[in-house]
């Protein structure tokens, strides 16, 4: 996040924009300002809300309408074009949607096969119990990173960085969870485990 946080004001009711103010105005340093949001019963959702309103890439959806596109369209155009795996989980825990090169690099046939899953249970038997942890603590709102080795559907051996980022209404509450995996697997190594 750059320099810009929402920041508690007088009348927070004006409109969501009004909210998001830059930390020097309020001379807070970012620091301040989250602590300044715990003990707000609503600070997840505002700082998750300001994370998406400050971040540089937000300028993106003005850019695209400004040519006629909608914001769906940018993004099944980024899920298409991202050679990522991105996953949407429920609450939860079951797998609502893989991207289709998601599903390529984990050499998933049919989508069917893993929709409806639990996501640790894609995970190798051994990870699992510290698969759902990380998961859990991304439905308690925090955004979790790790790497860990999971094989593909088809037996390829697979070292994979793991994000996992609460999706949150506007009243607070995680909704779901997005999930981003890259394989960090070199190319020297998958042959070796082949």
């Amino acid at each position: 996040m750059a320099n810009c946080i929402i920041a508690p004001s007088a009348n927070c009711v004006e409109s969501r924009r009004a909210m998001f103010t830059p930390l020097s105005y309020f001379h807070l340093t970012e620091a301040e300002a989250l602590t300044a949001f715990t003990n707000s019963p609503n600070s997840r959702y505002q700082l998750m809300t300001a994370m998406s309103h400050v971040s540089i890439d937000s300028r993106a959806i003005p850019t695209v309408e400004a040519v006629g596109l909608s914001g769906s369209e940018l993004a099944i155009a980024m899920l298409a074009q991202s050679k990522d795996c991105i996953k949407i989980l429920s609450v939860d825990g079951h797998l609502e949607f893989m991207n289709c090169n998601g599903l390529n690099v984990m050499e998933i046939d049919q989508m069917g096969w893993v929709i409806g899953k639990f996501w640790w249970d894609l995970w190798p038997s051994a990870l699992r119990t510290l698969v759902k942890e990380h998961f859990y603590d991304a439905v308690q709102g925090g955004e979790v990173n790790f790497e860990a080795e999971c094989p593909t559907a088809k037996g390829s051996r697979g070292l994979w960085a793991v994000n996992l980022r609460p999706l949150c209404a506007q009243t607070g509450q995680v909704v779901s969870i997005l999930c981003t995996s890259q394989e960090i697997t070199s190319e020297g190594e998958q042959l070796n485990h082949r």
